[in-house]
Order: structure tokens, then C-alpha cells, then sequence
């Protein structure tokens, strides 16, 4: 698992403050499943958060995976305050090649 949550989909620089305390994603048939935690230490609300999470899958010849083999976009319900904690959760279909060769995933965040 890969903890991130760099604002690396949006040029926001206010994103840059919000970290993943914790995620986990599990697969169910070709449902993936999700939850987890973002901490934002920034001193801005920030709200029209998307939720991104990148699946990368696994070759035997590459060490690690440099590009997402999928990814699920998802809108947070709520704002996210300044100087505090919010979880997540939520899930996405995913299609049967994906669900079969995942191995790690990351948690970034984006503008919707």
C-alpha cells in the first residue's frame, strides 16, 4: 500500500497539506472496496474534493509499477476542514483484468 495524498491531480498548492493516515482497498468480485482517513493540516477548508486511487498492478520482469493499471474516481460528500481528520469509504466496479492483477494502490486527491 502506498500512503499519499499529494494533490497530484490538481496545481492547488492547498491540496499539498492533505495527508492519508490510513486506506485500505479490498476486492469483491469485481467490486473494489475502500476506506480510510485524510488528515488535512493546511489552515484552508478545502471543498469539491475528488478522491482518486490509482490500482497498479504487478510484472514479473518490472520491480515496481510506475503507472496506475486503473483508476477510481470518487466524490467526497463533505468539505474537508482545516486542521482535521475525516474518513472515507465507498466503492467502484472494477473490470475482471484489474480485479484479478492488482497488488497496490495509492490515495491521491483531486478538484472535481
Amino acid at each position: 500500500m502506498i500512503f499519499s495524498a499529494d494533490g497530484r491531480y490538481t496545481g492547488d498548492k492547498r491540496y499539498v497539506s492533505v495527508r492519508v493516515i490510513e486506506s485500505e482497498v479490498t476486492v469483491e468480485g469485481f467490486n473494489l472496496k475502500y476506506t480510510g482517513t485524510l488528515y488535512n493540516s493546511g489552515t484552508d477548508s478545502l471543498d469539491k474534493v475528488q478522491l482518486i486511487i490509482d490500482l497498479y498492478g504487478e510484472h514479473p520482469l518490472i520491480k515496481e509499477s510506475l503507472s496506475p493499471i486503473y483508476q477510481c474516481k470518487k466524490s467526497l460528500e463533505n468539505s474537508l476542514p482545516a486542521e482535521e481528520s475525516i474518513d472515507f469509504s465507498g466503492h467502484c466496479e472494477i473490470p475482471q483484468m484489474v480485479a484479478e492483477s492488482h497488488k497496490n494502490h495509492r490515495v491521491s486527491i483531486g478538484k472535481q
